[in-house]
């Protein structure tokens, strides 16, 4: 499973780039557990220290949105609203 949320990402990045002329989400919004499995992927393909800290997967930032369902991946230009 370590792999899957990469490859995941990665592909629904690339549905929003054929459905937008090609330019890139600005986030990509997760479950904060699959955030952080998502950050630690990245870590292991580009062979970072355990000490470095990602934010963002090619130029997208990752945000974890505790308000979705295990399992949902949102790329989006939009952060989600948050009530305070």
């Amino acid at each position: 499973m370590s792999n899957s949320i990469l490859s995941k990402v990665q592909e629904e990045i690339n549905k929003y780039q054929n459905a937008h002329k090609g330019e890139s989400p600005l986030y990509i919004i997760l479950p904060s557990d699959e955030a952080d499995d998502l950050a630690q992927e990245v870590k292991e393909r580009n062979g970072y220290d355990d000490k470095v800290i990602v934010t963002e997967y090619n130029g997208c930032k990752i945000v974890k949105y505790t308000a979705m369902n295990p399992g949902d991946i949102r790329v989006t230009n939009e952060l989600p609203e948050t009530s305070s």
